[in-house]
């Protein structure tokens, strides 16, 4: 009887233990997340002319973001499957913007002349956005909604079909 008091005793002391660390992670993560939707919408990126630009620019559409790097055999096999898919979309409702993780622009942009890269495509060159949108795989797809804030952070690739078709369905009017 003495051991079985002992167990119970043990048992729910871890079990409130790891009960009282989901708690604090399910917090921290929410924490996280809506750090993470202001700093989206307010990062700076460059295009290929060394202009600043902003997700903010983008207020009141859907953006689907395209993180790519021009050493990423995927991410390069992906891109005529995104354009593709791009132009049978309502630009006025949502925006396809591909921002490269490559560290040094002279890679960036050999890539977008070699690979023909059309459309709005930027670079990032610190490590800030891939730490705050826990980036650690690319290709990766991320939807960003008309109010600046991630949707889906690991949005389907433009190679899946569904892809297209859901995109379409957030920008058709209901009446």
């Amino acid at each position: 009887m003495a051991n079985t008091n002992y167990f119970f005793m043990k048992a729910t002391t871890y079990l409130v233990f790891i009960l009282a660390l989901c708690g604090t992670s399910v917090l921290k993560a929410q924490s996280i997340a809506s750090s993470q939707q202001l700093a989206v919408a307010d990062h700076i990126f460059i295009d290929s002319a060394n202009r600043q630009h902003s997700l903010r620019e983008f207020k009141g559409k859907y953006v689907y973001l395209d993180i790519w790097a021009s050493w990423c055999y995927p991410c390069r096999k992906e891109y005529p499957l995104l354009e593709a898919m791009a132009g049978k979309l309502d630009t006025t409702k949502i925006k396809v913007i591909g921002i490269s993780l490559d560290k040094t622009s002279w890679r960036w942009k050999g890539a977008l002349t070699g690979v023909g890269m059309k459309g709005t495509q930027w670079c990032v060159t610190d490590t800030l956005f891939e730490h705050q949108l826990q980036i650690n795989s690319i290709p990766r797809f991320i939807l960003i909604d008309p109010a600046g804030k991630v949707q889906v952070r690991d949005m389907t690739r433009p190679s899946n079909p569904a892809t297209l078709k859901t995109l379409q369905n957030l920008t058709f009017k209901k009446s």
